[in-house]
């Protein structure tokens, strides 16, 4: 993912590169964020345009998860919603927003500031989201 940002940002030359992500913190955090961004990711990935129109789509597959992005697309175009969300792998889910313990979303903000990334665009999940954009602006500082 870091190679794909640091090749877009090449190509931007001077542009701010600031991805929407979902952001929380604390021990339930990972699970309940999956849940929620699951069905917004399968619908980017799999019903914002056409095959071969995707912006979101050929994004995915740059950052390594061809198969999967086709078989998402084919399955929301097809109708079949919760199949593609379910479809959606962890892994990205994980790598393409803030969640889990502190440490780990220190460490994923570490990760998009190498990639290039000169700003995120941060929607707090949680029970305290003006706490977590406190501690999210002392960890981006």
């Amino acid at each position: 993912m870091a190679a794909v940002h640091r090749r877009h940002n090449r190509a931007a030359q001077g542009r701010d590169a600031a991805p929407p992500v979902d952001g929380a913190d604390g021990p339930h955090a990972p699970r309940r964020v999956r849940n929620l961004a699951r069905p917004q990711a399968a619908l980017y990935i799999g019903g914002m345009g056409p095959r071969g129109g995707n912006f979101s789509n050929d994004l995915i597959r740059r950052y390594g998860y061809e198969a999967q992005a086709r078989q998402i697309q084919d399955l929301y175009l097809d109708g079949n919603k919760k199949e593609a969300e379910a479809k959606v792998p962890l892994e990205l889910l994980e790598q393409v927003n803030l969640v889990g313990p502190a440490s780990y979303v220190r460490e994923r903000i570490a990760a998009f500031r190498e990639s290039g990334v000169t700003g995120l665009q941060v929607t707090p999940v949680g029970g305290d989201p003006a706490g977590l954009v406190r501690r999210l602006k002392e960890w981006t500082a």
